[in-house]
């Protein structure tokens, strides 16, 4: 494809009104009517695009609606900490003695300081860290009593978090849903006040987390453009609309489906030689549901899918790194393919030890998929209502969605995938804990 095209496809101007639009619907949280009218509002762009077989495939999840998250320091004046519940924790009330783990990257993190004599048997186990759901599994089974998180983001701001993804069999199953403790994220500035009060001494937490967990109908968006090669196979581009609880999702993931909707459209007017298929998915935030229901209702056209690139939180006004995330078969195409359009990664990130977005149901379904964004660090507003329009560098925007877009187009066009199938490794959400120091 023409670079030209591309650029003009995706200009700042272009991708800024599709963000306003989409934001001007207000928060998109699973199962709520902004999430809704975002669909139609996606299935109404992609129909104008040129793209053909726009189709909505709806799918059902298992929901969660807040109710309260308290955390309170026993023995403590005001020991109220601002609190929201962890989503799919366990319901319901507990004191514990807390421990604080810092802030562990994996599970290893953990077991070295198991190792030290930390023990997390009956505690409120407390954790700095944006990715709770791929220490939670651990921690319940190495006995702790609840798990408290620290919520990254300064000001005030809340973060929404969940404490598990999409199953490990992909088959849509609730079971093992929520896990068996409970669960609350704290606000930072109380989570200071926390640590300097457990440096006198042990602190006993009251953790409280009420909510509603009910099956929920949500839906991914469709649309394809025919290759040339009707025997080719296909790639798939693919952003997620929802957000979390609060916010517009600007960055997250406004900029994706911005991007999404103008890739589809610049695509029509320029076929490849493989079927490019774009779906915007639901229900990303509560464990990539939408990839996962993806692979499994299109099983049969996955061994001829060349790949999948995920648009997912692109780019804000923070200087984050150039960062590709990818299973190590398309690691380096997809870091070639950046630099052909002057995108340098910084940053090459095996995904199959990072759950992160979309991207990765494929690459355990056996889909090479990679993911373009800027990373670290994380977006100052990270899943709360500080997620806002005017946070976001519109032209970084779009030299993220370029070299997305580069990408796929490219790999869209080769005669012979050079990628060939994924080959997850370690995979958080398949870890066992076997051997737990109590």
């Amino acid at each position: 494809m023409d670079e030209s095209a591309l650029r003009g496809a995706l200009a700042p101007a272009r991708l800024r009104d599709q963000v306003l639009a989409l934001c001007a619907l207000g928060n998109r949280y699973v199962g709520t009517d902004g999430e809704r009218a975002a669909r139609e509002h996606i299935r109404s762009e992609l129909e104008g695009t040129g793209a053909v077989d726009v189709r909505v495939e709806e799918f059902e999840v298992l929901g969660y609606q807040p109710n309260t998250g308290t955390c309170v320091v026993g023995d403590v004046a005001d020991g109220d900490l601002p609190a929201v519940g962890l989503q799919f924790t366990a319901l319901g009330e507990l004191d514990a003695q807390a421990v604080y783990l810092g802030n562990p990257r994996t599970i290893d993190d953990i077991r070295a300081l198991e190792g030290e004599g930390v023990s997390l048997a009956g505690k409120a186990v407390v954790v700095d860290t944006y990715w709770p759901y791929g220490l939670a599994s651990y921690v319940v089974a190495a006995g702790a009593a609840a798990l408290v998180v620290v919520s990254p983001n300064g000001d005030g701001l809340m973060t929404h978090f969940t404490a598990q993804l999409y199953p490990p069999a992909g088959n849509g199953t609730t079971e093992g849903r929520p896990l068996p403790i409970p669960g609350v994220t704290i606000e930072r500035r109380a989570a200071s006040r926390l640590l300097a009060l457990m440096v006198d001494g042990p602190r006993t937490l009251r953790i409280a987390h009420s909510a509603t967990y009910e099956p929920v109908t949500t839906a991914n968006v469709l649309a394809e453009v025919p290759g040339t090669d009707p025997g080719a196979g296909r790639v798939v581009i693919g952003a997620h609309y929802d957000t979390q609880l609060e916010g517009v999702g600007a960055c997250d993931n406004a900029t994706g489906v911005a991007s999404l909707i103008e890739l589809a459209r610049v695509c029509a007017a320029h076929p490849r030689r493989r079927t490019v298929t774009f779906v915007a998915f639901g229900d990303e935030e509560h464990g990539f549901h939408g990839a996962v229901e993806y692979c499994r209702r299109h099983a049969a056209t996955l061994e001829q899918t060349a790949g999948m690139v995920c648009l997912d939180a692109l780019a804000w006004v923070y200087p984050g790194r150039r960062a590709v995330h990818a299973d190590p078969s398309f690691l380096e195409y997809a870091s070639a393919r950046a630099r052909e359009i002057g995108w340098e990664p910084e940053e090459m990130v095996d995904a199959s030890l990072l759950l992160g977005s979309d991207h990765n149901p494929f690459i355990d379904a056996g889909v090479p998929a990679c993911w373009f964004w800027r990373y670290p660090p994380q977006h100052f507003g990270y899943h709360s209502a500080g997620d806002l329009p005017e946070l976001l560098d519109y032209d970084l925007v779009a030299e993220t969605a370029i070299a997305a877009g580069h990408t796929a187009f490219a790999l869209a066009d080769e005669e012979i995938s050079p990628l060939g199938r994924s080959q997850p490794t370690t995979r958080w959400h398949d870890l066992r804990p076997t051997a737990v120091s109590r």
